[in-house]
């Protein structure tokens, strides 16, 4: 079963749609370049993943959705 709060292995996994649920500490996403990618946070869409990104610090207590995006989500430790 895949852990609610960050990508497996912390490491990159592709992701169809995935809802990741608010934990109270701050985590780092990353994503691979995609035109048709999505990352919604707190249910407001980022404006692209066109270009890839590496270590956005992403805020504790929001909601985040990712669908068909090469994305890793980890926790700072």
């Amino acid at each position: 079963m895949s852990d609610p709060h960050q990508t497996s292995g912390r490491d990159f996994e592709e992701i169809r749609w995935r809802y990741f649920e608010p934990v109270n500490y701050e985590r780092f996403m990353s994503w691979e370049a995609s035109s048709s990618g999505t990352i919604v946070i707190n249910g407001v869409p980022r404006p692209t993943t066109e270009a890839a990104e590496k270590d956005v610090s992403f805020p504790a207590n929001a909601r985040l959705t990712v669908s068909n995006t090469k994305f890793k989500l980890v926790s700072r430790c």
